[in-house]
């Protein structure tokens, strides 16, 4: 747990904390990196098969190496995202839920409670879980679209944290909890 001072400066001014929380640092890594971690294997073997059979032209390689460059990258994602995941914070409020990060990049996520469309726990055989509260579809270059979730990944308290989230809400949609 942060302390609270560090919490107190997340809360917007009457904001009531309900819960705070950390994610389990391995498995918001392999949650975050599940996608990026196999391209990054093939992306590998793809350069070093460029590499291997090229030319020996400059261009070529230079262009393999890049490939190369942009494949380690993402094959250390697990790397970078547990590095982040020991950095995380979980806020839920009276009013919304918050994710900050600190550290490199330091970002701080607040999705109001009114904007969750959405709560759903996803529990993992070890016992951690995600609580999402908000999925939204965005526009991609190929002109699909793709699937943004937003949520407490990686939690040791997935239920208890789903049933705050949902009291809360209901309280809210009531017209009990607190408007900014």
């Amino acid at each position: 747990m942060t302390s609270d001072a560090k919490l107190d400066s997340l809360l917007e001014p009457g904001e009531r904390l309900i819960w705070s929380g950390r994610p389990n640092a391995d498995d918001y890594a392999i949650a975050k990196s599940t996608a990026s971690f196999p391209f990054g294997l093939l992306t590998l073997v793809i350069a070093l098969i460029w590499i291997t059979t090229s030319n020996q032209s400059g261009v070529q390689q230079l262009f393999g190496f890049l490939i190369l460059t942009v494949g380690l990258g993402l094959v250390l994602s697990p790397l970078w995202s547990f590095f982040r995941g020991s950095r995380v914070t979980y806020l839920l409020t009276d009013r919304r839920a918050v994710i900050a990060t600190s550290g490199f990049y330091p970002r701080c996520t607040s999705v109001a409670l009114s904007e969750m469309n959405v709560v759903k726990i996803e529990l993992s055989v070890k016992g951690f879980g995600d609580v999402i509260f908000r999925e939204s579809f965005v526009p991609v270059p190929d002109g699909g679209n793709a699937l943004v979730r937003d949520g407490f990944i990686a939690t040791a308290e997935a239920t208890r944290v789903a049933l705050l989230l949902r009291s809360e809400i209901d309280k809210l949609s009531r017209g009990g909890a607190a408007q900014p």
